[in-house]
């Protein structure tokens, strides 16, 4: 590590722009690794996190970003996981930085070096470039915290080759996301009938991930067509990542006669009315970084799904000139809603 580390900071709530400069280098805890930044990729979080001020537990000045793919370059003290990651390897992670457990500048992607904690890295194949596996991670661990939690749909995990059809339903609204892309991804692998919602634009796109029933979000009867497809049918719950998501999908479950499990996963940011617990519960800022469900998506299914083209890096990439420096214009990009069905990333120089 001859080169120093720089980052592109948020220096206090709110600011305009990001500021690039020197930070510290990276260590190795244990559990943990250090990576060469090769590329990572840019989240409607971080965005939300500059212009909302979202996590109040958050302190400035402040390295956002929570997608980086890389080449280890250190290795800490193994950990009650193990690690399966050496010098040298590829590997995509998510950095947890801005988690309230973790909070450390140390552990996000908007910089040459970050650490990592093993169970949310996964080795990324040869034929899969930085540029692509960096979208992954975040999407990735926010998914399958809504889909596999206990606290939450307690779905079953995803298998290779894909489990059988069960017949039994599953909403994703907002399936043309980048986070919906790898729910309906997982969900397929695990056996579950998907019911989505996109824009019309976008439903050969979810169609070719695995959705079965594909509806338009802003169609006006978009709740009385979720309740005619769930009558009479076996249900495990709705996975929410768009606006309006949650609120629909609960007074859905409420009309439908449906049978089965009648929860609201909420992945959203900002939700009008809050349901009851037993009716559904958000899920930003507490992702599984560090349960059994990290290790069985990461480890278990992952990388032999990339591997095969079981799971694709899906929505397709693309990249923003500046490196670091061009973060900011992507973040402007996504706070205006300009993205759909694709996801911002940069080459970290």
């Amino acid at each position: 590590m001859s080169e120093p580390n720089i980052a592109a900071f948020l220096t206090e709530p709110k600011s305009e722009s990001l500021i690039i400069g020197p930070t510290e280098m990276p260590k190795a805890n244990k559990g943990e690794i250090v990576i060469r930044v090769h590329a990572t990729a840019l989240a409607p979080v971080d965005s939300g996190i500059q212009k909302l001020d979202l996590f109040p537990w958050l302190k400035y000045p402040r390295i956002l970003g929570c997608d980086a793919a890389g080449e280890v370059v250190e290795v800490g003290p193994e950990g009650e996981w193990g690690c399966p990651f050496k010098i040298g390897d590829r590997v995509i992670g998510g950095p947890g930085g801005i988690m309230p457990k973790r909070l450390s500048n140390t552990e996000a992607s908007f910089q040459r070096y970050t650490r990592l904690l093993v169970q949310v890295t996964s080795p990324l194949p040869p034929s899969i470039p930085y540029i692509q596996g960096c979208s992954l991670p975040l999407n990735l661990a926010t998914a399958s915290t809504g889909l596999f939690e206990p606290h939450l749909l307690h779905l079953e995990y995803p298998t290779i080759p894909p489990l059988p059809e069960n017949n039994k339903h599953l909403i994703i609204w907002g399936g043309s996301t980048s986070v919906g892309s790898c729910a309906i991804q997982l969900a397929k692998s695990s056996g579950y009938t998907i019911i989505t919602t996109c824009s019309p634009k976008n439903f050969d796109y979810c169609k070719e991930l695995g959705a079965k029933e594909i509806l338009d979000y802003n169609d006006p009867l978009i709740e009385e067509k979720l309740v005619g497809l769930l009558n009479g049918k076996q249900v495990v719950g709705a996975l929410t990542l768009g606006e309006g998501g949650a609120e629909i999908c609960v007074k859905v479950f409420k009309k439908s006669d449906c049978i089965g499990k009648r929860f609201v996963a909420m992945g959203n940011f900002q939700i009008k009315e809050m349901p009851s617990k037993e009716d559904g519960d958000k899920f930003m800022g507490d992702l599984c970084v560090e349960t059994e469900t990290s290790k069985k998506i990461f480890w278990d299914f992952l990388p032999k799904a990339l591997e095969i083209g079981q799971f694709k890096v899906k929505p397709d990439v693309e990249v923003i000139p500046g490196g670091l420096s061009g973060i900011q214009d992507g973040l402007n990009r996504i706070w205006r809603k300009e993205i759909s069905a694709k996801k911002l990333v940069v080459e970290v120089k």
